[in-house]
């Protein structure tokens, strides 16, 4: 899901790109009217940064990221669970005398 979201962001980052700097088909006007081309590279990274569509894809790609973080440490708890076990069998037997 994180990768389709990267792929879809990607599409969309160019699309609003062709947008933005006045490329795009004029049905795209039409729908969602920009009334001047934007040719500075730097004007056009900060409306690619303020862009809603883009922004949302972002945030779900953060998501997916923090999600998988997390399932990643808990995989790791658990798999350090086992030698956290033995360590207390082996204490217990050392208790014991064994």
């Amino acid at each position: 899901m994180r990768e389709k979201a990267r792929t879809s962001y990607s599409k969309i980052k160019l699309e609003r790109y062709n947008y933005y700097t006045g490329k795009a088909e004029p049905e795209v006007y039409a729908e969602d009217p920009f009334p001047y081309k934007v040719r500075e590279k730097d004007a056009i990274q900060r409306h690619l940064e303020a862009d809603e569509r883009l922004t949302n894809i972002d945030l779900k790609i953060r998501y997916y990221d923090s999600t998988l973080k997390f399932l990643e440490e808990i995989i790791k708890t658990v798999s350090n669970r086992t030698y956290q076990i033995k360590n207390a069998i082996e204490w217990q037997k050392f208790q014991a005398g064994f």
